[in-house]
């Protein structure tokens, strides 16, 4: 029998495989001829509730915890009634399983604070992954976007680690947007605090930061890598940390990074600016740093061996090229939707190169004339 408590079961992800199924039969009921009529839902889960409060009395505040969840979860639920249940697979055998030459999908996995893990390209649109205190799921958009049961004062983390060819957009709790690039790793609170609003990164990401401004004196906005910690009060910036070096690209506003090894020596970006690790250059297409984003390579006036540097993160392919091309210079864009060998090709039209595919490894040559 459908009743309050099962419903609760279903949201927890406690209910045993019949249980799901019959849960599951019946919302689908209200998806067949007809749309959702939440008044009626809302009327049964009320009913549901007050039988179950003359067997066994709640608490007030419980009672309407549970009515605010089966609410809010039945948004998300009922447009596909799938539910995501909790994947223990290890994170590195699921980062190692894509072997995708032309990479779609996110390429990616959530690891939530107990230590779990989900694959991302299965948390389709409205699709709810169901924390101990909160819920993820992917809006219209199909960005990732928390829901809390309840306020609570400590700190939960997340992860996100994306695989070769994998690209994440989600907001954080304050309304910042981010980008994850491929073969990274980003660590967030899924709330931050009162006093501090800070990220942790592994590889690269684009990010739009809400300005403390905006939030009323929230504190200003940290990414933290293993070499340098960048601070924003509100800006538009791309960090590159890959291979143990450290780029970022300033699209908007103004930030102060500071090497973690020596708080005193900081350096200011404002729009424009490119900080290379070293120097600082005003550069006329910023624009460029973010082309993973917008979903092609942006090759003008990089070299060859600068391009095939993109093409690892993003193929997964080990490279060796010949020494007498590293240095070439291209132009143009090529999208990140093709082929990798379709990707060579191009270039073989381009620039006098011969190419060769062996599993995960390319081979670039100078073209004998």
């Amino acid at each position: 029998m459908i009743n309050s408590e099962l419903f609760k079961k279903y949201i927890r992800g406690e209910c045993t495989v019949e249980e799901c199924q019959l849960i599951e039969d019946w919302l689908a009921q209200y998806n067949a001829d007809k749309p959702i009529d939440f008044s009626e839902i809302n009327q049964m889960l009320d009913s549901m509730d007050k039988k179950l409060d003359s067997e066994i009395p709640l608490p007030s505040s419980q009672k309407n915890y549970w009515l605010h969840v089966l609410v809010a979860a039945s948004v998300l639920l009922f447009s596909t009634f799938f539910f995501i249940r909790v994947n223990q697979e290890d994170p590195q055998d699921l980062v190692a399983q894509n072997e995708k030459l032309a990479p779609t999908g996110n390429n990616a996995i959530i690891i939530l604070e107990d230590g779990s893990t989900y694959k991302l390209d299965d948390l389709k649109q409205f699709d709810t992954i169901d924390a101990n205190s909160y819920l993820i799921t992917r809006n219209q958009e199909g960005q990732l976007i928390y829901i809390e049961k309840y306020d609570s004062d400590v700190l939960v983390y997340n992860t996100i680690q994306t695989n070769y060819g994998g690209i994440v957009n989600f907001e954080l709790s304050d309304g910042s947007q981010v980008w994850i690039n491929s073969k990274s790793k980003i660590t967030y609170p899924i709330k931050f605090s009162e006093n501090s609003r800070e990220v942790s990164l592994e590889g690269e990401a684009y990010f739009e930061v809400v300005s403390s401004k905006e939030l009323k004196n929230h504190p200003a906005f940290f990414v933290k890598t293993k070499q340098h910690t960048l601070e924003v009060l509100g800006t538009h910036f791309n960090v590159n940390s890959y291979k143990n070096h450290y780029q970022v690209a300033l699209m908007e506003g103004h930030v102060e990074i500071k090497n973690n090894q020596s708080e005193n020596n900081s350096i200011q970006l404002y729009p424009n600016d490119f900080f290379n690790g070293k120097t600082i250059q005003q550069v006329n297409n910023i624009e460029q740093s973010i082309d993973w984003k917008e979903g092609y390579f942006d090759i003008t006036n990089l070299t060859l061996i600068e391009l095939t540097d993109k093409m690892t993160n993003w193929y997964g392919v080990e490279f060796s090229v010949d020494n007498a091309m590293k240095s070439t210079i291209l132009f143009g864009k090529i999208s990140m939707k093709k082929p990798i060998d379709e990707v060579l090709e191009l270039l073989s039209n381009t620039i006098p190169i011969t190419y060769k595919i062996e599993s995960k490894k390319a081979f670039i040559y100078k073209k004998l004339i």
